[in-house]
């Protein structure tokens, strides 16, 4: 079956609910409204969030549901389809700043023409969703419980060995993209500021579930037996086929980094907070919900109901919240971050930050 084929059917359960709900929505719009609402998406179109989505492969999911025979698609540059996603993304900007009062959400988003459905199941690729943890081989359990020797707010964005926010595509490899940061960081800060960027592409083909996803400990547990590739060695090729691709262990010269442990940490902010002390941490947490999709700055209070099913790495926080960088592209969110309430009564946190267990390599 062909992508766009299998894409169609996977999308088509919420095309019809979303089609008459929103012929309804532009309908009430005065002409004056919908022009302006055109103008925006327009300029959308032509923004580094419309590049993002498609390097994430999202226009593929929206051509789904297009009629070839659109005649503003023709002579406006836009689709009547596309004007109604851009209504409903912005009204959920609205519903979500009324959510979240210090938050701020835009329509400079790269998801901003997808439904709420099929971002959720855009995120929900990563095949984390509704599984539990398995064991690390190692069995190593970091756990703290003193916070009165713990510094108030750490900051790895000012380290130098943070690298860049990348952008994992149409790809479930969140897991192998956060822990290849890890990876990354941990590395400098070992080799006094040498930053080196690995491959995504040699683990996502050679180890574990790749674009339907993986465990971020088993990933680096991979990588402590088998090495990384230099990025440009093996580069990055599944966030645009949506294939695993073959597996080329032979294809570089792996470098074996000193990994001496994978190191789950416990689900307490006083441990999390500990571990981030000497390093960025992976943490698994709810991303394929309302309160991601839009979202560009600010702190996050919550998400609801939402199950965990993405990973990403931690790279700090303050008195007030968790700041996390993520893999969606520099358009999306604060340049690539999201920032968390942190300190809530509820034991799992913001967005279920702390249900599963933070996982670092420890060198």
């Amino acid at each position: 079956m062909h992508v766009r084929s299998m894409i169609s059917l996977l999308f088509a359960a919420t095309a019809g609910s979303l089609v008459v709900a929103s012929d309804a929505e532009l309908a009430s719009l005065s002409s004056v409204e919908r022009q302006t609402l055109a103008q925006e998406l327009v300029a959308w179109k032509r923004s580094p969030a419309a590049k993002d989505a498609e390097q994430l492969g999202l226009n593929e999911i929206i051509a789904a549901h297009e009629s070839h025979s659109d005649v503003e698609a023709a002579t406006l540059g836009y689709s009547t389809e596309e004007l109604r996603r851009f209504q409903q993304a912005k009204q959920l900007v609205a519903e979500m700043e009324k959510q979240h009062p210090n938050a701020d959400f835009t329509l400079a988003s790269p998801f901003s023409l997808l439904t709420n459905d099929e971002f959720e199941q855009f995120v929900a690729r990563s095949g984390l969703r509704g599984k539990q943890q398995p064991e690390s081989n190692n069995q190593a359990l970091l756990s703290f419980d003193d916070d009165d020797d713990l510094p108030v707010e750490v900051d790895w964005r000012q380290s130098g060995c943070l690298p860049p926010v990348k952008n994992q595509g149409h790809c479930g490899s969140c897991a192998y993209f956060s822990s290849t940061a890890a990876i990354e960081a941990s590395m400098c800060m070992y080799q006094n500021g040498d930053l080196r960027l690995y491959s995504e592409q040699r683990t996502v083909s050679c180890f574990g579930g790749g674009c339907k996803g993986e465990w971020p400990h088993l990933v680096m547990e991979f990588v402590k037996e088998q090495g990384v590739c230099h990025s440009d060695d093996y580069p990055y090729t599944s966030g645009t086929t949506q294939q695993f691709g073959v597996c080329k262990l032979n294809s570089c010269k792996p470098e074996m980094p000193k990994i001496q442990n994978v190191v789950q940490v416990n689900t307490t902010e006083s441990s999390l907070k500990f571990a981030l002390r000497n390093r960025p941490t992976v943490i698994m947490l709810a991303a394929g919900n309302k309160s991601f999709k839009q979202y560009k700055s600010g702190i996050l209070e919550g998400c609801g109901d939402a199950q965990m099913d993405h990973a990403v790495l931690l790279v700090g926080y303050d008195e007030q919240a968790w700041n996390i960088k993520n893999s969606w592209g520099a358009s999306w969110g604060d340049n690539g971050f999201v920032r968390l309430r942190r300190g809530l009564a509820d034991p799992l946190g913001a967005c279920r930050v702390l249900e599963f267990n933070p996982v670092f390599p420890e060198f």
